[in-house]
């Protein structure tokens, strides 16, 4: 009798084991599913080009991550010459790895960056790593000088240091201002309108959206688009 109470109590365990075991494995898959949800290109398509850069702005690392990471995929198999496409697959490697912003500057992928933004010409740099939309290789690139100021900003922005001083100094900012969105690429799009009086973001633009953005492009429609265009009063 008393075997048996014991028996019983072993596979009352052993169940309750099970359960747990069967439990916890749901929640991994559906945490790989939620990680995977967001895609790139319906991201791309459900924002409008005014949109695109503030809902960015929201999302955690995690998506942000997704997003880069399938823009690296995307580049990866465009043909590029094979010095490019190995130091992508680099890129994507060190992207992967990392858990935060934070491990991510930390790492080695400040120094793939820079190698790329070397051995790239701006317009083609550009397009392939300030926006998440596809990027065409057709056996040449478009333009042959390179980026020097992309090269600059990524030597002293990619950094712990200035991570943690634009943290700091984003407190000073009013908050009633909206966000910037542009850096490298402002006054690029049709009918833009570039101003200055924006709050600065802590990422979003620059390489792979990982640097601040200081300036805001305001498009055609967008609130405030006519009072960028007017001209700044003078005192009488």
């Amino acid at each position: 009798m008393k075997n048996s109470k014991i028996t019983s109590y072993v596979c009352l365990l052993l169940t309750f084991a099970v359960i747990l075991t069967v439990s916890s494995c749901k929640k991994d898959t559906q945490f790989v599913e939620d990680l995977s949800k967001i895609d790139r290109i319906e991201f791309l398509s459900s924002n409008s080009s005014s949109q695109i850069k503030s809902t960015f702005l929201q999302l955690n690392f995690n998506d942000r991550k997704i997003l880069w990471l399938s823009k690296f995929d995307q580049l990866i198999n465009s043909e590029l010459p094979v010095e490019h496409r190995n130091l992508i697959i680099e890129l994507k490697s060190e992207y992967s790895k990392s858990t935060s912003h934070i491990s991510l500057i930390k790492g080695n992928f400040r120094n793939i960056a820079l190698k790329l933004a070397e051995i790239t010409p701006r317009a083609d740099f550009l397009l392939m790593f300030t926006t998440l939309n596809d990027y065409y290789f057709s056996g040449s690139f478009i333009s042959t000088e390179i980026c020097e100021t992309c090269i600059t900003e990524i030597k002293n922005e990619l950094t712990l240091e200035f991570y943690n001083r634009i943290i700091k100094d984003s407190f000073k900012v009013s908050q009633e201002l909206e966000n910037c969105n542009c850096r490298w690429t402002c006054g690029d799009q049709h009918g833009a309108c570039t101003t200055n009086n924006c709050k600065a973001t802590e990422y979003g633009c620059g390489f792979a959206w990982l640097s601040p953005c200081y300036q805001r492009d305001i498009l055609p429609g967008m609130d405030g688009y006519e009072a960028c265009l007017a001209p700044p009063s003078s005192d009488k």
